[in-house]
């Protein structure tokens, strides 16, 4: 078996990882606005830049998902 891949394999892999890098740091979370819905009874959906997050409250507690 030739194993001869495997470092051409991790520097593509470790290169990918440090040009996704910079993308991300780029974002601006200045500018982003969060909007709660009530979906029914005590369970919310918080709405914004980048996607959804539901929101269950309760006496013991608050679950996000």
């Amino acid at each position: 078996m030739n194993f001869n891949y495997i470092p051409r394999l991790s520097l593509f892999i470790l290169g990918s990882v440090f040009l996704t890098i910079p993308a991300v740091a780029q974002q601006d979370f200045s500018n982003v606005q969060i909007k709660a819905t009530k979906v029914a009874g005590s369970v919310y959906m918080l709405e914004g830049s980048g996607g959804n997050i539901g929101v269950s409250v309760g006496e013991d507690g608050i679950v996000l998902v």
